[in-house]
């Protein structure tokens, strides 16, 4: 029995067709406005109005089957049930818009001056898809464009004579840009051809293993990034950073944002932040065995620490897999110390904040092909030790990990006996405690920032002023 042509993607396909329809949906936007927008600046209009062109009736009720367009693309995730059939969808649609806005851009076009005097529903739907089409924004038609690449895409899951319907229903919809004084004719013939060939080059690409695989990956990021932002606002802006970092050479900065998804996701787990079936601390021991034999399980966080150890093998060796394997091992560390409600004295706490944050810097400078490491700048380890203790030490103390000195704690518990372990944050023991760190800290990142201006340009060095820079503004 043949699936049906409509139904919900299965669970596990969701969230990455959401994301793949929000990127589509944001690029669209963003490109097609620009493209009407910049294109008011350019001093040529592209003339391709022909003879034929005036045979064609004015007709605008036909805008009725012109906006079929956008639920007809709201409904492919709903066909295109899965990511192997939805990838080359997709691909297709970016391409075609990428090429579109260029042409949009360097060829603009006037349309024809129309003026709709019908009133009641059929006004009201050609002024909707007047209103959609923008300005200048019309070879080629990037509405018959996408019409057709969804007939052909939905075409192997329609019932019997579906595919016929569907390739009806597409040149209806380029008739309409006709009829609706939307488009020209060769905007139209231009949108199909457009069509055509970005279908056929996407399906080719699409459907090759290894940019299956390279979208698995990037979606797993994508779904790990949501997560984190979901959790704390910070990493909304943590997370544009990571992106930006790929931009230009994208695959090859893929190593910055498999290894923050991977090693951020891990900390979740650790500090309970993410929910799961079995004990952390057993999880993150078959992860670094995997890490050191590259045999993975086939869960999310096992395929993003497979793809993340293949990008980090191929920059910086069996070094840095060592110096995950040892942050991991870190992060089970402070897992048990908050099982335990351990107390640490300052100089154990120091040693703890340098064994996390000296090796996270050294694969952040591998991820930047940075000759530098951590040890070019010692007090910068230290105070982002500082900055992160201080920064989430509200929550640390809510899930009983206590970084703060046994002795200050010892004074804060004299001074308020009966407050819950959170509440010590508010006694004068630890506001002291605060301001003496902060204090040092200001000191620290002196230091660190004259040490970087000593480095000139070597590749990191900015880096590592954007790092001292943030925490500056923390400390303020």
């Amino acid at each position: 029995m043949k699936a049906p042509f409509v139904a919900l993607p299965p669970r596990g396909e969701r969230a990455n067709l959401a994301i793949l329809a929000a990127v589509f949906g944001a690029t669209f936007a963003l490109l097609y406005g620009a493209g009407s927008a910049w294109s008011a600046a350019v001093p040529w209009r592209l003339p391709v109005a022909v003879p034929m062109d005036a045979w064609w009736p004015f007709w605008p009720a036909a805008a009725a089957i012109y906006l079929t367009i956008t639920p007809l693309l709201l409904l492919a995730p709903f066909v295109l049930r899965d990511l192997q059939s939805f990838l080359p969808f997709f691909a297709a649609l970016m391409l075609e818009t990428a090429i579109a806005a260029v042409c949009f851009l360097v060829l603009p076009v006037d349309g024809p001056p129309v003026v709709c005097c019908e009133g009641a529903l059929a006004g009201a739907l050609f002024h909707a898809a007047d209103a959609l089409n923008l300005e200048r924004n019309y070879f080629p038609s990037l509405h018959v464009a996408f019409a057709f690449t969804a007939a052909w895409a939905f075409a192997p899951r329609a019932p019997r004579n579906g595919a016929v319907l569907l390739q009806l229903w597409a040149v209806a919809v380029a008739v309409s840009t006709l009829v609706t004084k939307q488009h020209y004719l060769l905007d139209m013939l231009a949108g199909w051809m457009l069509g055509f060939a970005c279908w056929r080059i996407a399906r080719r690409w699409a459907t090759r293993a290894d940019v299956r695989a390279a979208a698995d990956v990037e979606l797993l990021c994508l779904r790990n990034f949501a997560r984190f932002i979901r959790r704390h606002r910070r990493y909304l802006v943590i997370t544009i950073a990571v992106l930006a970092a790929g931009v230009p050479r994208w695959r090859r900065q893929r190593l910055v944002r498999t290894g923050f998804a991977f090693l951020q996701a891990a900390d979740d787990l650790l500090d309970g932040d993410r929910p799961s079936e079995r004990d952390p601390l057993e999880v993150t021991d078959e992860l670094i065995v995997s890490l050191g034999s590259g045999v993975f399980a086939a869960d999310d966080l096992a395929r993003l620490g497979a793809a993340f150890r293949a990008d980090l093998l191929a920059r910086g060796g069996p070094p840095a897999l060592a110096t995950v394997s040892a942050l991991l091992k870190r992060m089970q560390r402070d897992r048990r110390r908050m099982l335990a409600r351990e107390l640490s004295t300052a100089a154990e706490l120091e040693a703890l904040h340098a064994a996390t944050f000296a090796p996270s810097l050294d694969l952040m400078l591998v991820a930047a092909d940075s000759p530098l490491r951590s040890t070019d700048v010692p007090e910068l380890v230290t105070a982002l030790g500082w900055c992160s203790s201080v920064r989430d030490l509200d929550d640390d103390l809510r899930q009983q990990l206590i970084n703060i000195p046994a002795d200050v704690v010892a004074a804060a518990f004299a001074e308020a006996s009966n407050t819950p372990l959170v509440g010590i944050v508010h006694t004068m023991a630890v506001r002291h405690w605060l301001d003496r760190e902060k204090a040092v800290a200001v000191s620290l990142l002196d230091r660190a920032e004259m040490r970087i201006d000593n480095l000139g340009d070597v590749r990191g060095a900015r880096l590592l002023r954007r790092f001292a820079r943030s925490m500056r503004r923390y400390t303020r």
